[in-house]
Order: C-alpha cells, then sequence, then structure tokens
C-alpha cells in the first residue's frame, strides 16, 4: 500500500511495506530533501530476487503520514538498488495504529474508533 509522506517538509509517496525491518529512501529522494548528515551503517538487507543491498548511512528525522509526526531512523540506498523513492517499514508503522481496506492503509490515532 502507497501513503503520501513529508520528510524533511519535502512531500512523497512511500510504499508501507510489513516485511521491511527498515524506512529507506534512494539517493535521489535524499537529494530532494536536503542530504542531512549521514552516520555510518553497515546494515546490509536482501531485497526482491535476494540481493543484498547494502546501506549507504542513515540519519535520524520524523516523518509524517496522514498527519502523524513520528520520529524514525532512515536509510539510504543507491537508486540503482531501490526504484522506489520511499520505503516505510515495520520500525516506523509499529509506532502506529493503521488499518488496510479497499481505499489503501489509514494511520489511526488512539481517539479514532
Amino acid at each position: 500500500m502507497y501513503a503520501h509522506i513529508t520528510l524533511s517538509g519535502i512531500q512523497s509517496t512511500a510504499l508501507c511495506d510489513t516485511g521491511s525491518q527498515d524506512a529507506i529512501i534512494n539517493e535521489k529522494t535524499y537529494l530532494r530533501i536536503g542530504s542531512p548528515p549521514l552516520y555510518p551503517s553497515q546494515i546490509t538487507s536482501s531485497g526482491s530476487g535476494r540481493n543484498m543491498l547494502q546501506s549507504i548511512g542513515f540519519f535520524q528525522d520524523s516523518n509524517t503520514i496522514q498527519n502523524h509526526t513520528l520520529p524514525v531512523k532512515t536509510h539510504v540506498l543507491s537508486t540503482d538498488t531501490l526504484s522506489l523513492d520511499v520505503l516505510i517499514g515495520i520500525d516506523f508503522l509499529q509506532q502506529t495504529q493503521f488499518t488496510f481496506d479497499k481505499d489503501g492503509i489509514r494511520f489511526c490515532s488512539n481517539n479514532d474508533e
């Protein structure tokens, strides 16, 4: 499922993936949001097709989806290895309550029924 997201004040579309552990953006998106300082990362993950993907680094920031702003560690991958602009993994999703339906993903606050 896709959701509109705001990263460092820049709007984009993110794939919400419960099978992914981390929030990930590609280098193109990283440059669009102003290239925040990266911390070194030794994270390697397997992508589709079981290819091993090496993180260039990560930064800590807040992401906003459907008026919910939450902190998240975001890894940066080469645009060659990640064609998606933004992938939101379970690390972000576990901080929320959400539902899937025919209209897509909906993030809920604690006051929502």
